[in-house]
Formats: C-alpha cells, structure tokens, sequence
C-alpha cells in the first residue's frame, strides 16, 4: 500500500461542539430577517434612476425626431411593388 495512503489510517472522527447546529440555524435566521445593507440600497436606488432617466431622455429624443425621419409607410412599400394591375 501507498505510504499516503496508510496517513489516511490514523483519521479518527472528531465530535462537534454542543449546539453547534442551533447556533448555525440562528445565524441563518439572523441573516434571512436583516435588511439589506444601505449602500445596496443607495446603489439599488440609484441605479433605478439612471434607467429611468434614460428611458425618458431616448423618448423625448425619439419622440422629438421622428418628424425628421421619412419612413414610407410598410403598405405603401408593399402594394407598389406587387400590384395585380
């Protein structure tokens, strides 16, 4: 047998400490009923604005501008190029 292998002989359980498991539930819990922290929620917030704001400048940009654009209407397009007579 491998020498490296017999190390793994000399491996014996070790008992948990008591109330190992509850203290873990209790963190868990803790952690679940926290809020989030407040630069999460700044940043959070922030970022909600920036895509607001965008949103309604690319609108009022497009909005503003589609008067300058001539796009045919798509019938138009269509019925010229395949009429029947």
């Amino acid at each position: 047998m491998d020498p490296n292998l017999r190390l793994l002989e000399n491996i014996h359980p070790v008992a948990a400490p008591p109330f190992l498991l509850t203290r873990i539930r209790q963190r868990i819990e803790a952690d679940i009923t926290g809020t989030a922290p407040l630069a999460w929620r700044w940043g959070l917030g922030m970022t909600f604005v920036l895509v607001i704001m965008l949103n309604t400048v690319t609108i009022y940009t497009y909005t503003q501008h589609k008067s300058d654009r001539h796009t045919p209407d798509p019938y138009d397009v269509f019925m010229s190029h395949h009429q029947l007579y």
